[in-house]
């Protein structure tokens, strides 16, 4: 009779093993180093307010040649129709005019987006000399065409919800942006010469 052999055991991870701690790690990273949906939120109404920012300079380059004036076209409806006249003399970064929490693509680069359609509301009727505190531009308001106020939609819906129902973004003729939430509303009234535009819908 032949002599037994002890079992040969082999040291190591089997396969199930190896893929258990694969999705243990991949877990945990999702947990720890995955933006939260705040996060997202936040950086989205960051790169809205560096939008508006960019739109001042341009608004700023347009008065600048019109004696203070921002851009009116008379019978002007809608914000693409007033903003369009920026295009290409004073930006040709049309991509400023969409704003990354409405998911609308930007207007075509360098050419004037007269008939097309942008995110953002502006306050047609004001110029320089206009108080600091007087709101210029914003995310779509509430409101319809012509809103009388800043206000954003409450339950996401409508107009006035680029950012959903977490609020907006407010731009003021001194260059300076406010994250306004949707209970708040505009206490800076516009002079009685100048009104609210809302984008296309």
């Amino acid at each position: 009779m032949a002599p037994m052999r002890p079992p040969q055991t082999t040291s190591g991870f089997s396969l199930i093993e190896l893929i258990v701690s694969m999705a243990i790690c991949a877990i945990l990273y999702a947990v720890l180093f995955a933006p939260s949906a705040e996060q997202v939120r936040q950086k989205k109404f960051a790169g809205c307010a560096e939008n508006l920012r960019k739109m001042h300079l341009a608004l700023g380059v347009y008065a600048s040649d019109h004696n203070g004036a921002f851009p009116f076209v008379v019978d002007a409806g809608t914000a693409e129709e007033a903003l369009g006249v920026l295009v290409p003399s004073c930006t040709s970064d049309t991509s400023i005019f969409a704003c990354p929490g409405s998911g609308r693509k930007a207007p075509e680069a360098a050419k004037p987006f007269t008939d097309g359609r942008i995110s953002y509301a502006y306050a047609m009727g004001l110029n320089r000399n206009d108080p600091a505190s007087t709101p210029i531009a914003a995310d779509a308001l509430q409101g319809g065409r012509t809103p009388t106020s800043v206000a954003f939609s409450s339950d996401g819906k409508g107009t006035g919800n680029n950012h959903r129902n977490f609020g907006g973004n407010v731009l003021f003729i001194d260059g300076h942006v406010e994250q306004r939430s949707t209970a708040s509303t505009s206490t800076e009234p516009l002079p009685a010469r100048a009104k609210w535009l809302n984008p296309r819908l």
